[in-house]
């Protein structure tokens, strides 16, 4: 029977027993009366329900409803798990997994499987079949796969095992262990370090579209996966939007492209000006490997860009269209706009063509303007896997200090709008993320706080305006060929206030007003205190002409909080004359023997 569904096991919930809605039993016996002040009740007959009223049934064990999922990447199948196996290249990764050291152990003894959510129903056959595979035949345990409690530790001897009495300090060298990251810390696109060394993963299998950006520590494994495309729904619209003479460009995400180059040699005849992009295999690193490889074509001539190769190129890239299979996340989308003369995009599960919206670029504009008088930089780490993050960050500390700016720093991971409205006084935040889905675009302005990239922070801290209307998001890139003034390393405070003693007011081209705290760390030595009578000397804060200072530093943060209106309860009531409501003696007692 050919599917594209399966159904998720059912399973249960714990019942919720419903409290006793009348309170019927009274003690007998007397209790000594607590009287209490109250707002004035009318007197009731009997105590009230301390819950609403429940049928027996509702709390009755209830089964959750199926849920279907679709597996729509798989196209047509009789047999799920073969389909699967098929799909991920699983036998050549269970060849890779069982490769040998160089004193003859397993390679790798701890395995993290990261599934992004799309994928993370296949993870459980994944599982199945990679236990099956990899667990060892000489395993003394009862259970068909071992747990982790397990694995850890020395082989005791079970009842029936032959190697009953062994020395304990025997170690099993030929186990592995096998866990599910249902959960990544950053982008479902990066490897996630994170969460693998918290089992002390040896490597990182991960599953679906990938970034393929260098990372530092561990050993990874990408499975892109090979899914089912409808290739006749995209040969008709390649066919509907552009014209022969069309200088076209085919690209997709990652597991898709596995289908590039056949429609590419299917449409060349037809659109001699045809080009498409394949992944780059040359960005693997040593400790990076891709399962399932395709071969790619070596008697045409590519060029990089970013992520993948493109062949077949006669023009520049900004005189291509660009008809994109699968739709990109937001901060790719923008890149490969801001590249191509425009972009179509395929959705390959309705087979029809997503015409927007698109991020606008023009709104990366006004917050690089918000950037250039903002005093308080939140930097917003949103990956700790990339190879160059730490690099990025000292360079983005660096500049920040240098044009007199205040910073703080944020370990953040799957920023949304609740976690960073937390943060008042941070004035614009500059996000640290991996350039394809790890970067918040705020499309509709859920925000309270502009974000921008490192790129367009060091824009945005020229003495002079500039704009390319690039959209750079490569960390390394940024450092090689960013413009970033970083001062002069032996440059101490002091240094950094004499540069910016003179500095006047800078206008906002946002708001259209001044602003003077636009550089809070020039004002450290030019302000004047006033002299408070009886003012503890000890004390943290003192208050510094109109400004609020910690221990002689502008503090942006006081500043903030001098400006709110409201400062908690109760504060909207003192500025009222009205006294509040007469009190009078209500009920007293116990709850359930209240004196009426």
């Amino acid at each position: 029977m050919n599917s594209n569904c399966t159904s998720v096991p059912s399973s249960y919930i714990l019942p919720l027993f419903p409290l006793q809605s009348n309170i019927n039993s009274v003690c007998s016996r007397k209790k000594k009366k607590n009287p209490a002040l109250s707002f004035h009740t009318p007197l009731m007959s009997q105590a009230p329900a301390l819950s609403t009223h429940q049928e027996a049934d509702q709390f009755q064990y209830s089964q959750i409803e199926e849920k279907q999922i679709e597996r729509y990447y798989l196209g047509e199948y009789t047999d799920l798990k073969q389909r699967i196996i098929q799909y991920y290249d699983l036998d050549e990764l269970k060849t890779k997994l069982q490769e040998k050291d160089k004193d003859g152990g397993l390679k790798y003894k701890n395995i993290t499987l990261q599934f992004p959510d799309s994928l993370i129903a296949d993870s459980s056959i994944v599982l199945s079949y990679l236990q099956e595979s990899l667990v060892s035949s000489k395993d003394c345990s009862t259970k068909p796969y071992p747990d982790v409690e397990e694995v850890k530790v020395a082989c005791k001897g079970c009842v029936d095992c032959d190697k009953k009495g062994e020395n304990n300090k025997t170690q099993h060298t030929d186990k592995q262990t096998i866990w599910i990251l249902a959960d990544t810390a950053y982008s479902s696109c990066c490897i996630d370090e994170v969460a693998s060394g918290h089992v002390d993963g040896d490597v990182v299998v991960h599953f679906g579209d990938a970034c393929l950006n260098p990372i530092d520590k561990l050993n990874a494994l990408y499975v892109f996966g090979k899914p089912y495309l409808n290739a006749k729904k995209i040969l008709e619209r390649v066919e509907e939007l552009c014209l022969e003479d069309d200088k076209v460009v085919l690209m997709s995400d990652t597991p898709y492209s596995y289908h590039l180059y056949s429609i590419y040699r299917e449409l060349k005849p037809k659109y001699p000006n045809l080009a498409y992009a394949d992944v780059d295999f040359d960005l693997q690193r040593d400790n990076m490997e891709v399962i399932g490889k395709w071969n790619q074509p070596h008697d045409e001539d590519s060029i990089a860009f970013a992520n993948r190769r493109l062949f077949g190129l006669t023009d520049e890239i900004s005189n291509y269209k660009l008809f994109h299979i699968t739709q990109p996340a937001d901060p790719r989308l923008l890149f490969l706009s801001t590249n191509f003369s425009s972009v179509e995009m395929f959705d390959c599960k309705e087979n029809c063509t997503v015409l927007g919206p698109f991020p606008s670029l023009m709104k990366r504009y006004k917050h690089m303007h918000v950037g250039r008088t903002a005093g308080t930089i939140g930097i917003l780490v949103n990956t700790l896997s990339l190879a160059n993050t730490k690099i990025m960050l000292n360079t983005v500390i660096k500049a920040i200090r240098a044009a007199g700016k205040k910073h703080y720093i944020f370990v953040v991971g799957k920023p949304n709008v609740a976690k960073l409205a937390n943060f008042d006084p941070i004035d614009i935040w500059c996000i640290l993320g991996c350039g394809q889905s790890g970067i918040v675009i705020d499309n509709v302005g859920d925000y309270y706080k502009p974000i921008i990239t490192p790129y367009e922070l060091q824009l945005a801290l020229k003495p002079e305006v500039s704009w390319t209307g690039r959209w750079v998001t490569d960390f390394k890139e940024v450092i090689e060929n960013g413009e970033f003034d970083l001062g002069n390393d032996e440059d101490t405070e002091n240094d950094i206030i004499e540069r910016h003693k003179d500095d006047a007011p800078e206008f906002d081209a946002v708001t259209g007003k001044f602003t003077t705290f636009s550089r809070p760390l020039r004002q450290l030595k030019h302000l004047d205190i006033e002299v408070i009578e009886n003012q503890d000397e000890t004390a943290l804060v003192k208050k510094l002409s109109s400004n609020l200072a910690i221990r002689n530093t502008v503090s942006t943060s006081a500043k903030a909080l001098q400006e709110r209106t409201w400062t908690g309860l109760g504060s909207d009531f003192q500025d009222v004359d009205e006294y509040g409501a007469a009190l009078e003696e209500g009920r007293n007692g116990i709850a359930r023997d209240y004196g009426f």
